[in-house]
């Protein structure tokens, strides 16, 4: 099987993005709150922080279900950026509103949470740890009545998910494989997911994956992330890897995103002496350019709104 060219492939996406101007970029972040961030001059700083949200300060959220909103392990742009998928490691998630800074909708999975995907604008899913077993599990939740037809599938140790609609797939990155898992509602309103794809990942010094998005403007592209700094190149229509990979020289990586230009990428390395952790930029072929330090943060997920 033929492997496609990564510079083709980035050649494609920058192709793509030259159709119309490229707005303002804006980085949304999941640390101590979740915050906006504009994009500053890309060789020195983030820019000022335009935005944020928290369950604290969300009246929406009744305060005896706020414990659960304690640590911000994932957010993710959806529509636009006009609402954000965000879900605490405590068990607690929410779709949150731009614009008013309130919950459209919010819940508790009751389970350890890593990251949340959209599958449609009623079910949404997550990976996590389950609490009683401490086995890893992909949680799916349906939003108008969700605790009658949650689903629950144990995996190993899944951490990124990435929903490919046009084939109604929800790839799952987990210990040694990125599986294809075939999504389905059934009749009686329960759900099933089925590994109909399996692609090894066993011999690629991976390490233990952590994070997994799509390629900006290509409809069949990955990329998957470990601990080890490895981030791959996917293919997922012909099930091959691209022959190029990048190794972040960081001795953790916990979080990455491509703009729409298909360059930048943001990592999460270990804590500095400061105490602070770092959110680091790599253009290809250039070496990593640090940005702004958030002072006292764990900082889980840093994502491209766009």
């Amino acid at each position: 099987m033929k492997s496609l060219n990564l510079k083709k492939c980035l050649f494609a996406v920058i192709s793509l993005a030259a159709f119309g101007p490229i707005s303002a970029q804006e980085i949304v972040v999941a640390a101590s709150d979740i915050s906006i961030y504009e994009e500053g001059d890309v060789s020195v700083n983030l820019g000022n922080r335009v935005w944020g949200w928290s369950a604290a300060d969300d009246a929406s959220i009744p305060s005896r279900f706020k414990v659960h909103f304690k640590t911000y392990c994932e957010v993710k742009p959806v529509s636009g950026g006009k609402e954000f998928l965000v879900a605490a490691s405590e068990g607690g998630w929410a779709i949150v509103d731009r614009e008013t800074k309130k919950a459209r909708k919010w819940g508790i999975c009751g389970q350890e949470l890593f990251t949340i995907e959209k599958i449609s604008d009623d079910v949404i899913a997550f990976s996590g740890r389950d609490h009683k077993s401490q086995s890893g599990c992909v949680f799916i939740i349906d939003l108008k009545n969700w605790e009658k037809t949650a689903g629950r599938f144990v995996f190993d140790k899944p951490r990124g998910l990435y929903w490919d609609e046009e084939k109604s797939y929800l790839w799952v990155l987990d210990a040694g494989a990125l599986n294809g898992c075939k999504f389905k509602r059934e009749s009686d309103g329960t759900f099933s997911l089925t590994r109909a794809k399996i692609i090894s990942l066993v011999d690629r010094d991976t390490g233990l994956g952590c994070d997994l998005r799509p390629l900006p403007k290509s409809t069949n592209t990955v990329l998957s992330a470990s601990m080890k700094g490895v981030v791959r190149f996917v293919d997922i229509k012909k099930m091959s890897w691209l022959p190029n990979r990048t190794t972040i020289p960081a001795d953790a990586v916990y979080s990455y995103d491509t703009n729409v230009d298909g360059k930048a990428f943001f990592v999460r390395p270990r804590k500095d002496g400061s105490g602070s952790d770092v959110l680091e930029k790599r253009q290809w072929g250039r070496k990593f350019i640090p940005f702004k330090k958030i002072k006292g943060a764990a900082v889980r997920r840093a994502r491209w709104v766009q």
